[in-house]
């Protein structure tokens, strides 16, 4: 049981940690690739200052929704069956890792569901690592 939940608590940390700042990087380098149409028409930059700001900005404002769709995909982790090989955990947990959205949109988030097309690839990127760096929460011991 503790080495379960040291493995929930690990996800969750790799999830707030390092998956959530990598969507933001990549929607950030998006959007200086392929500045969307109300950005086109814009004079003089923003100073790193405010890069930055606009970065913890989000940050503050996404964890919890992301931090609830993470607890949510470690009930749904924690449901697989144990008698499944670490390969097939594995994919469990790559596949059911858009649960995570459930939780951007359940808090209060749904009316931004707009921007999801656009934020597409770089959320994929960054559940799809998440999915690489999870650990699965219980391990058979025959295999």
């Amino acid at each position: 049981m503790r080495n379960t939940s040291k493995s929930a608590v690990r996800n969750l940390v790799l999830l707030v940690v390092v998956a959530l700042p990598l969507a933001m990087l990549a929607v950030w380098a998006q959007t200086l690739i392929f500045p969307p149409d109300w950005m086109q028409g814009s004079e003089g930059g923003a100073s790193a200052g405010d890069y930055l700001a606009g970065f913890l900005f989000w940050m503050l404002i996404l964890v919890v929704p992301v931090f609830l769709g993470g607890c949510l995909h470690q009930a749904i982790l924690y449901s697989f069956p144990t008698s499944w090989t670490a390969t097939r955990q594995r994919l469990g947990i790559i596949c059911t890792s858009p649960v995570i959205l459930v939780g951007f949109l359940a808090i209060g988030n749904a009316h931004q569901a707009f921007l999801l097309p656009r934020m597409f690839l770089p959320v994929a990127v960054a559940l799809l690592s998440y999915g690489f760096l999870a650990r699965p929460l219980r391990v058979s011991n025959g295999r």
